[in-house]
């Protein structure tokens, strides 16, 4: 799980977190940040709205930084994942106008988020450069080559009512597609579509 030392040091850093000299109410609109604003903006409960400050933001992000740095979710999470999960937890928290008894819990509290987003994806991307003798699907490791044909499609279970597979052909520049699954958050899944698409 966690080292006892970064346990201790989640719980210093959130009890830094939750204090009065992290948060402000902006008495006009002017007084609102402009810098990192929606990442410092806090919308809890009946309407009410609250900002950290610079310490505020700091604190949040060393919890962020700490989660991330001891790769609870074996790469299928990424910083954003964190992010976005304590930001909800600590959501909660300030809304309700409590804090978190220890860092147990605020571990259980993320963790249980992340682990709700993690799913499969499966994608398909071209590979230029390359020619296949044979229209028959094979495998390279976990991934599948294929060349795009609505029957090879077909045969790998790939959806492809909405994608007009014969005019996609005649304008791209190759039909040999590589389709794998991977399994991760929607935000590392759409990192890896950055890489492979």
């Amino acid at each position: 799980m966690i080292e006892p030392k970064i346990l201790r040091a989640l719980k210093h850093t959130s009890d830094r977190f939750f204090t009065k000299k992290s948060f402000f109410i902006p008495a006009s609109i002017k007084d609102i940040p402009q810098e990192n604003f929606f990442s410092r903006q806090f919308h809890l409960s009946r309407n009410r709205r609250v900002f950290m400050t610079e310490s505020g933001y700091q604190n949040f992000r060393r919890i962020v930084e700490m989660i991330d740095r001891a790769a609870l979710f074996d790469g299928l999470a990424d910083f954003s994942d964190i992010w976005d999960a304590w930001f909800s937890v600590a959501t909660k928290y300030l809304s309700s106008g409590v804090q978190p008894d220890d860092s147990e819990e605020i571990l259980q509290d993320i963790m249980s988020i992340v682990h709700d987003k993690i799913e499969e994806y499966t994608f398909a991307v071209p590979l230029y450069g390359v020619e296949l003798d044979s229209s028959v699907p094979f495998l390279l490791g976990s991934a599948t080559i294929f060349k795009l044909t609505p029957e090879a499609l077909d045969e790998l279970g790939i959806e492809y009512g909405h994608i007009d597979v014969v005019k996609l052909l005649t304008n791209a520049p190759t039909d040999v597609f590589l389709k794998s699954t991977i399994r991760s958050t929607h935000e590392s899944h759409r990192g890896s579509r950055r890489l492979f698409g």
